[in-house]
């Protein structure tokens, strides 16, 4: 058997109790952390109610200072929790790679209304990013390998924990504190208030009364180590990640799919990743969101994964308890599931009376219920589950490798032909290269944001490329990763400053909007995942999707990248972005499909103290035919490069920023675009930067063909 992966510690900010035993005897005695919002106002909102944490207590944090970012605050609170439980500070060794993977739905928006508040509070500005919270929990724990940030909505929590496994099998760290974190704020009230999806009555989940949801705010973590790696140290893990799988509905850009195809998908993969059957599966925590359509969604689906066993399974949801927790939910129910599991009782689902049709499963009502399980899933919207394939098909025609083809729009043309020699020469003085806004004869896509329409006009531009049909990439063995580090910036700036306040628009401020509309454009059913770990993002996309190829998960994936700057343009200034190289907007895209070169393909990472001349150091593979630098500003490019020269004398290096400007998250995408038209005659390396942190990914270089 391989080396499961273990969870070995805990940690949980709910509003129905702080750390894990309190959030526990919450659920038991069925205690409801909905009250009347206090901390901003709402008094012209149609719902004002919601599970609010109304002060930090009782936990030690250490002696280093909080932030000022609540959603910072919740994730240190639960990290020093989760990291005691698990005695990672008492029996690590001096080897120990620990990494951060933080998934969320609205990251440090609350911070952006802050600076909006304040325009002088750069701090205020610097974690109003996405991956602002995560940056913040990654030097509070002194973590030295990845950190990656992600959001796939509401999944978020649930698809951070199954990217931490792949980091343990990756062999890039040892040890992962995983989980996901979001706050009340007046942007997601208003945002939802529009959208009219908040009941003015009670949550109830499964109820034939439920007439919507109400949002709450937490943090949920978990450690998550190998197995053998627990046993050294003497810790008994709490639980097992068996397994994980997230996939796209493919079918709108807020409501579910009816048929549930995306959580249908999701859970036979996660099931079959595990190596299991429906059979052992003994009690499902449901999304159970409480909305009419959620629900009942739900409910066919397990129906159609489990049978007429179905009716015989315990389920139930904890969003009547605390509210949606958004990018935190799937994280507090997984510790749930573990908690039941130890104590041998699954807490109820609040507000339940009346049966409805449509729902006529086995939910746990009233009371906690006593059981004995000795096998767990949870199963929210998209699942957490993991991969061991025992056979692999490639295809192996392509002189490309495994590229089949890309697509490239940037605010120099399109395509890499329309690429400068150097951008400082080519416009000197220029602060921001805009691309054109594609034009799509879409009716369904009029209302569409400018970062949607590039990144379908980028799929579009790589299917003509590999002179591939719509069909091929449609269905459930298609994946979708998305790669930024600013394609919400513009929206969420819109709505936040009060420029489009409508339910038309609000959806459109979560990141997961953009592959949201690819997918519902080109039917992807398949694996999904939004990555949003600033410049980093776009070599953790590349590895993603090496991941779910080698492991058959897919047999293509379509790796995304969309950055554009325009409309924040001030917001750049404020933050002293707008210095030497020029920004370029880009959509960049790459259609990668299996091919056996990708077993040598390998990804690390490292912050802080260990830095890039540690990671080049630790690298044991032969040296590179060249290096693909991306770094986020010309400073950080030139002095990178000269450490580079340092470890590799000779070795060819190509600083990325001086062909295309500064593009972040796209920057490695168009790397590798540059290494196969270079047609070079081994591994290539592209590393990226982004703060204290650094990304590599060693890429096999096949044969390619120049182009």
């Amino acid at each position: 058997m391989s080396d499961r992966i273990a969870i070995t510690g805990m940690g949980v900010v709910s509003p129905i109790g702080q750390g894990v035993e309190a959030f526990w005897a919450g659920l038991i005695k069925g205690v409801s952390g909905i009250t009347t919002i206090e901390r901003f106002a709402t008094h012209d909102l149609r719902v004002r109610r919601g599970g609010e944490i109304k002060q930090l207590v009782g936990l030690l944090v250490g002696d280093q200072p909080l932030p000022a970012c609540r959603a910072s605050q919740f994730l240190i609170y639960a990290a020093a929790e989760a990291t005691r439980m698990a005695h990672l500070q008492d029996s690590t060794a001096p080897d120990t790679c620990l990494a951060v993977v933080v998934g969320s739905a609205l990251g440090g928006i609350a911070e952006a209304e802050r600076w909006y508040e304040r325009p002088g509070d750069l701090h205020a500005l610097a974690t109003a990013a996405y991956d602002g919270p995560t940056r913040n929990l990654a030097r509070w724990l002194r973590a030295t390998g990845p950190v990656l940030t992600i959001s796939t909505a509401c999944a978020s929590g649930a698809t951070s924990l199954g990217l931490a496994a792949d980091l343990l099998r990756a062999g890039a760290a040892t040890a992962v504190v995983a989980g996901g974190v979001d706050v009340l704020c007046r942007f997601v009230m208003r945002g939802f208030n529009h959208l009219r999806s908040l009941t003015r009555d009670e949550v109830r989940p499964f109820d034939r009364r439920r007439k919507g949801l109400l949002l709450g705010e937490g943090a949920g973590l978990v450690v998550l180590e190998r197995a053998s790696a627990a046993r050294q140290r003497g810790v008994t893990p709490y639980g097992y990640l068996l397994g994980h799988a997230s996939c796209a509905d493919g079918a709108h850009i807020t409501a579910p799919d009816p048929a549930g195809r995306g959580l249908e998908q999701a859970m036979r993969l996660a099931l079959a990743n595990a190596g299991i059957q429906g059979e052992a599966i003994e009690f499902i925590s449901a999304h159970g969101t409480g909305t009419p359509l959620n629900d009942s969604m739900e409910t066919l689906v397990f129906k159609k994964i489990l049978g007429q066993r179905a009716y015989a399974v315990p389920v139930n949801s904890i969003k009547a308890h605390m509210g949606h927790t958004m990018g935190a939910a799937a994280t507090l129910e997984t510790i749930m599931c573990l908690l039941a599991w130890r104590y041998g009782e699954i807490p109820p689902t609040l507000n339940y009376g009346e049966p409805d049709a449509a729902c006529d499963l086995d939910y746990v009502t009233g009371s906690s219920r006593l059981c004995g399980m000795q096998c767990l899933s949870g199963a929210g919207r998209y699942s957490v589950k993991e991969t061991a394939p025992a056979h692999l098909a490639y295809r192996t025609e392509s002189s490309w490798g495994a590229v089949r083809s890309w697509g490239l729009l940037t605010g120099w043309g399109r395509g890499l032909p329309s690429l400068p020699p150097n951008v400082h020469s080519a416009a000197p003085g220029q602060r921001i290269f805009p691309v054109a806004t594609p034009l799509l004869a879409s009716e369904r896509l009029r209302r569409a944001t400018r970062e949607c329409l590039l990144g379908v006009a980028a799929v579009e531009a790589a299917l003509d490329h590999g002179q591939m049909s719509h069909a091929e990439v449609a269905g459930p063995r298609t994946a979708l990763v998305f790669a930024s580090a600013s394609a919400y910036a513009a929206a969420n700036w819109t709505f936040l400053t009060g420029g489009t306040e409508t339910a038309l628009h609000f959806p459109y401020t979560a990141p997961s909007a953009v592959p949201g509309e690819v997918t519902i454009q080109f039917g992807i059913t398949g694996p999904y995942l939004t990555l949003l770990s600033g410049a980093n993002a776009g070599i953790e996309a590349l590895w993603q999707a090496v991941t779910l190829l080698n492991t058959a998960q897919c047999d293509r994936a379509i790796v995304l990248g969309v950055e554009t700057f325009q409309e924040c343009a001030e917001l750049y200034a404020a933050g002293r972005w707008l210095l030497g190289t020029p920004l370029t907007e880009v959509a960049a895209c790459l259609i990668l499909e299996r091919h056996a070169s990708l077993a040598g393909a390998r990804y690390d990472a490292a912050r802080g103290e260990r830095g890039l001349r540690s990671l080049v150091q630790e690298e044991p593979m032969q040296t590179p035919a060249e290096v693909y630098l991306c770094a986020p500003t010309m400073h950080d490019g030139q002095r990178a490069a000269q450490d580079l020269h340092v470890h590799w004398p000779g070795v060819p290096l190509s600083l990325v920023h001086e062909r295309c400007g500064i593009c972040l998250a796209c920057s490695p995408l168009i790397a590798l675009m540059l290494a196969i038209t270079a047609g070079l005659p081994g591994d290539v390396l592209l590393l990226s930067q982004w703060w204290d942190a650094w990304s590599m990914l060693r890429w096999p270089m096949p044969k390619y063909r120049a182009q």
